[in-house]
């Protein structure tokens, strides 16, 4: 009896909620957060059925739809939003995204424009009217934007790193370096600060610092950071015990970086390289290299290093003045066998990826 009791009142609330168009947007915004936007879409499109002249469901629906890749609908919704309110900044900027999702800047430029009219002191306005102008190719525009977001909230981390993204597209290097580095002293916790960091003292030639902020891409949420087992190395003398060095990105890089192996081998380690199959016939020629297993089988070993940060480890280490980038990753030919010949025979296990 008490169980007949609670499923029908249970049915009872479904109900009522399914009456509520505040609980449906609710509902459809919580969907929508947390990436669920078949279910999202559902609960806001009930929600505008009951509600029918709401704009803050139908731009919330448009943005599900853009979300969804739905731009055309995205971009309908958010005009039916602003039938009803027109001087509405947050739907002219959500009409903005979708314009701009479906690849017209100049578009998304013209509504965000009249989003910064209508609220002058939004730093986001003018941060995303910021990334529609690069998106245009218009980068004195775009700094100028991240400036006014800057104005209006300092401590807007986006702002700052996008706009030295700019500086540096512009050839302003100096300028850019500057301010992410002023970025990684405000908040030394944010990754994606210190990662453009690195970039940019790539191009200034600070290659010893560039390593170091390098380290930040595996805190980086968009980074597929490979779980190893075992304790990290630091680059202490290893004394002949196994240390697995296991590749993290493409294979471009893992070719590009492998010569560094060496800086661990005279650190007193066997060299373990943790690498794709297709690529161990290459790999097996490496200087440095004592053996190459596949990320399966990759047990046994005393520490582990991922394979990008032994350029920052490799200042510790004997011939580190040396540069890496100037040393061969292929040994020279043997008697009789030509470079080609050699490169030949290396690729031929080569599966075909391109790099």
């Amino acid at each position: 009896m008490a169980h007949a009791i609670r499923a029908e009142s249970r049915a009872f609330m479904e109900t009522a909620r399914r009456a509520d168009p505040n609980a449906l947007y609710l509902e459809g915004l919580r969907h929508h957060e947390a990436g669920r936007h078949a279910e999202a879409a559902r609960a806001l499109a009930s929600a505008i059925e009951l509600h029918p002249h709401w704009p803050d469901a139908m731009t919330a629906l448009g943005n599900v739809a853009r979300a969804m890749g739905k731009t055309d609908d995205a971009m309908a919704l958010h005009r039916a939003a602003l039938a009803e309110a027109p001087e509405s900044a947050a739907i002219w900027s959500n009409l903005a995204l979708a314009h701009k999702a479906a690849g017209d800047a100049g578009e998304a430029i013209a509504c965000l424009a009249r989003a910064a009219a209508l609220a002058p002191q939004d730093a986001a306005i003018r941060f995303n009217l910021g990334n529609a102008y690069r998106a245009a190719g218009r980068g004195e525009a775009a700094i100028c934007a991240f400036e006014d977001a800057l104005t209006r909230k300092p401590a807007h981390m986006g702002a700052r790193i996008n706009k030295a993204a700019v500086l540096k597209e512009t050839g302003r290097v100096g300028e850019a370096l500057a301010l992410l580095e002023e970025a990684v002293r405000l908040d030394p916790t944010y990754a994606e600060a210190e990662w453009n960091l690195a970039l940019v003292l790539l191009m200034s030639g600070r290659m010893a610092d560039r390593w170091h902020a390098y380290e930040a891409r595996r805190r980086l949420p968009s980074f597929p950071v490979r779980r190893v087992a075992g304790p990290g190395w630091l680059g202490k003398p290893l004394d002949g015990k196994p240390l697995l060095i296991h590749a993290e990105q493409g294979l471009g890089d893992t070719i590009q970086f492998v010569r560094h192996v060496r800086f661990a081998a005279r650190a007193g380690a066997r060299t373990v390289l943790a690498a794709p199959r297709s690529m161990h016939r290459l790999l097996d020629t490496c200087h440095g290299l004592d053996e190459v297993v596949t990320p399966e089988s990759d047990s046994g070993h005393a520490r582990q290093v991922p394979l990008l940060s032994l350029p920052r480890l490799a200042g510790d280490w004997p011939g580190a003045t040396e540069t890496p980038f100037c040393m061969p990753i292929l040994p020279r030919p043997g008697p009789g066998e030509s470079d080609w010949d050699r490169a030949r025979a290396c690729a031929s296990g080569f599966a075909g990826r391109a790099i």
